[in-house]
């Protein structure tokens, strides 16, 4: 959906709309927020739609005339017991917080320049138009491509979670750096450690292998900051402590004091952190191939789900 229909969208909805009370919240003796602010709000939420018709539908209201088809669909699903639609139901597992991994996933495949259907189809085992449906109502990107504020704006709100210190937010952030700065599926597969074909590569040995690569890299960036002494340069001082044979390193490093400096479970603990987040992924992605047949979450669950992705 492109930016100038969005607004076409947003200006269909009186200003005391269930999603602006969402958004905004509720506040009986203050002022509406005013058209720019409102403008502003929806134009950075690349979940516009989805979030709209879920609050619409929470309150008991139908949409404007003029909506797309995936917004009546989403809309008959929430409302009509009896109108269940595939897709939809793809879309509202893939939001719910326990499906993190494969979402960031998803958002990232669809944010690469050759991020195709096709592609994410076979990672992911699933239907063309659940992945259509999921695009339009719940990462709005591919339309709005040539925008470069728009794309930095999903980019840094991915970054601020991941830096507040929301562990499971680090993954994603990754992912979505590299297809925002990279723009190539492969590396996003590679990095999340799932092939094209949706099979898992994260083993041991690649886990092992990248864990070393970004060691070195990282002490290599420190080194030449100055930080030759182990004692300040943390990764170097992992290398040699857990992944280089002592025997194989030159006296100097045995006689250096800084050597011996004795580590905390904590100073693994990110690289730990990106191991089982892989881990999750594998596991959520075999979960969302096999299709359990599990009740379709309430409104509320969604409502809900929604809040905590924002």
């Amino acid at each position: 959906m492109t930016r100038n229909r969005q607004e076409q969208l947003l200006f269909s909805l009186p200003e005391d709309a269930p999603y602006f009370n969402w958004v905004f919240g509720t506040d009986p003796g203050g002022q509406p927020p005013s058209a720019s602010v409102r403008l502003d709000k929806a134009l950075s939420d690349p979940a516009f739609i989805w979030n709209a018709v879920a609050s619409h539908a929470a309150a008991g209201l139908t949409l404007p005339d003029g909506w797309p088809v995936e917004a009546l669909r989403a809309n008959r699903h929430f409302t009509d017991l009896n109108a269940m639609d595939e897709s939809v139901l793809f879309a509202e597992r893939l939001n719910l917080p326990t499906n993190q991994g494969p979402r960031d996933l998803m958002r990232a495949l669809l944010s690469c320049e050759d991020g195709d259907d096709e592609l994410i189809g076979n990672c992911f085992q699933c239907h063309i138009d659940d992945i259509g449906v999921f695009h339009e109502l719940c990462w709005n990107v591919r339309d709005r491509k040539d925008e470069p504020l728009y794309r930095a704006r999903l980019l840094r709100a991915t970054r601020l979670a991941a830096e507040s210190g929301l562990g499971q937010a680090v993954f994603g952030a990754r992912l979505l750096t590299l297809a925002t700065e990279r723009g190539e599926a492969q590396l996003v597969l590679e990095a999340a450690g799932v092939s094209a074909d949706g099979a898992n590569l994260a083993t041991t040995a690649m886990l092992s292998g990248q864990i070393e690569r970004e060691l070195l890299m990282l002490a290599k960036s420190e080194l030449a900051k100055g930080r030759t002494n182990p004692g300040q340069n943390r990764a170097l001082a992992l290398l040699l402590k857990y992944l280089w044979p002592s025997e194989a390193l030159p006296p100097s490093v045995h006689d250096d004091p800084c050597f011996g400096f004795q580590f905390k479970l904590a100073d693994l603990q990110p690289l730990m952190d990106d191991a089982k987040r892989r881990l999750e992924l594998e596991r959520a992605l075999n979960d969302q191939t096999a299709k359990p047949k599990s009740p379709a979450p309430s409104l509320q669950d969604v409502l809900k789900a929604n809040q905590n992705n924002k």
